[in-house]
């Protein structure tokens, strides 16, 4: 009788944590038409991440079928009267990524940039508001801008002079703005990692290590460092 009781007690344990029986499936199923209804577009669910022990809210990956270039990550609540995404923030990041990395196109080398709002949260429903907009309704909001370069020939000179005007057109932007210097095979891990993940996460930081980052504040279309200051901390590496 007692390994019937604790068979009973841990059966109903499992399915309170599963949401009265929902799997991973039926939760993918629910965010994407919480989404679609939020949205009005056809959204697919690449990932689900799961929940923490006690929340009562479970994390999904996705892109819009409309936006497939841009992922997103989105937190459900699990009886399904809710969902909080960052899908209006990162269209906004992809369209400040565009802009930066037109402005950085004369760089010899490749290059790949990727943009993170410091607050993705926002009420809104309008993805198709701009930067500036965003901007407006996240009053002081920062952004950590990400580029990473593989340079093909020595030019720091150059290099700066590229990067010093990468955020020309977007003066309402403040933030910070890493400028990694990796190696071509580096350089594709990312592009790969970013394709896959809307976020970064610890597996991210590992694939840097050994290259060199510049930390460089940026406000008013300005990146806030000197030719001198640039050169030394390539380390003779562009």
């Amino acid at each position: 009788m007692r390994n019937i009781v604790t068979g009973v007690i841990i059966m109903a344990a499992i399915a309170t944590f599963n949401g009265c029986g929902m799997n991973p499936k039926e939760y993918k199923e629910q965010a994407a038409r919480l989404l679609n209804e939020k949205y009005n577009e056809d959204f697919i669910i690449d990932k689900y991440l799961g929940q923490e022990h006690m929340n009562d809210y479970y994390e999904v990956q996705a892109y819009s079928e409309n936006h497939p270039e841009v992922l997103f990550e989105a937190k459900v609540l699990k009886d399904g009267s809710g969902i909080m995404d960052e899908y209006v923030a990162s269209r906004v990041c992809y369209t400040i990524e565009q802009k930066i990395q037109a402005n950085i196109e004369p760089l010899p080398g490749y290059m790949q940039v990727d943009v993170h709002a410091v607050s993705n949260s926002i009420d809104s429903s309008d993805a198709d508001m701009t930067p500036k907009q965003f901007i407006e309704m996240k009053t002081k909001n920062k952004f950590a801008v990400y580029i990473y370069y593989c340079p093909q020939e020595s030019d720091v000179e150059g290099v700066y002079s590229v990067i010093s005007k990468a955020m020309q057109g977007m003066d309402f932007l403040s933030g910070r703005m890493r400028f990694y210097i990796v190696e071509e095979e580096v350089l594709i891990q990312i592009q790969d990692y970013l394709e896959e993940y809307a976020n970064l996460y610890y597996d991210y930081e590992k694939l840097l290590e050994g290259s060199i980052c510049i930390e460089i504040p940026f406000e008013n279309e300005v990146v806030a460092m000197t030719k001198e200051e640039f050169e030394k901390k390539a380390g003779g590496k562009l």
